[in-house]
């Protein structure tokens, strides 16, 4: 049978990939409940139109041969991934309004995965694609067992990332304070009292090296304790340019973050259970 000839998108889950689609019922209930109401829908040649060149699909492979090899670091691969325009190859579309999908060719359970998720928590690729550390990268966490993340908090995460990429400049220190306190605070719940407050702090504590633009303060920013860095930055001795701060804070609460989950560096998997563990704190309204 096609995908079409099922009369919604969990029925053919259900007969494509039961084992898959058993561990997303007994995980993600309310996802499978909107799957339900999906309907599988033609392919139509308009639905193409975000096709794009191959060579970019050749391009990310080789990015992500880097990553996998140690040639580039999380950062530097998120960064590239983020100069390359959409993918050669549309496999799907979700139609959110429709609460409709539709697939190019027999779909792999991420493809399928990833269109639902557009449509039940209603968001952009902005804040679900795996590619940009996206919600959709939760849920392959949780799968591995590397981690745990519920329904309303990968909503909430996503919330929060859409809402920083959004937010003003001159906004993005304060809620670089924010973000960093409530991981602080939440470290603290874990018995680590240690650790710094500010985010370009608690990456440099990690041993990370933050993209970061420096307006005033490099040379100290450098040659400071990290762990003593956040009195400086408070009272003014190291600022940073604020596209650059927000870049960043981006970088650390997705890529970082998320790798700390999924290879286990002490530091950024505590920081990743610290977020999560204050997430409702810090969410985007």
């Amino acid at each position: 049978m096609k995908p079409t000839d099922y009369p919604n998108l969990y029925s053919f889950m259900k007969e494509a990939y039961p084992e898959e689609t058993q561990w997303l019922e007994d995980t993600y209930p309310n996802m499978m409940q909107t799957a339900k109401q999906i309907k599988i829908i033609p392919w139509q040649d308009e639905y193409a139109i975000a096709d794009r060149n191959p060579e970019f699909i050749d391009q990310l492979k080789l990015l992500q041969m880097a990553l996998d090899s140690g040639l580039i670091s999380q950062e530097e691969y998120q960064n590239e991934v983020r100069k390359i325009p959409p993918a050669s190859k549309t496999l799907a579309v979700a139609l959110r309004q429709e609460k409709a999908v539709s697939f190019r060719e027999y779909p792999s359970i991420s493809v399928i995965i990833h269109e639902l998720g557009h449509i039940h928590f209603d968001v952009d690729d902005l804040e679900w694609n795996s590619a940009y550390g996206g919600g959709e990268n939760l849920i392959h966490i949780t799968y591995s067992g590397k981690g745990h993340f519920t329904e309303e908090q990968i909503a909430d995460y996503m919330r929060l990332y859409r809402h920083i990429y959004l937010l003003p400049l001159e906004e993005i220190n304060q809620m670089a304070w924010k973000i960093g306190q409530a991981i602080n605070e939440g470290l603290k719940e874990m018995g680590y009292t240690d650790f710094p407050v500010h985010p370009v702090s608690l990456m440099m504590t990690a041993g990370i090296i933050p993209s970061v633009e420096v307006n005033e303060g490099e040379t100290v920013l450098w040659n400071t304790d990290p762990k003593t860095l956040d009195q400086k930055i408070k009272n003014g001795e190291i600022t940073f340019e604020p596209k650059s701060l927000k870049s960043a804070l981006l970088i650390f609460i997705s890529a970082y973050i998320q790798d700390g989950f999924i290879h286990g560096d002490p530091f950024l998997l505590n920081y990743g259970k610290a977020f999560f563990r204050k997430l409702n704190k810090i969410k985007g309204e």
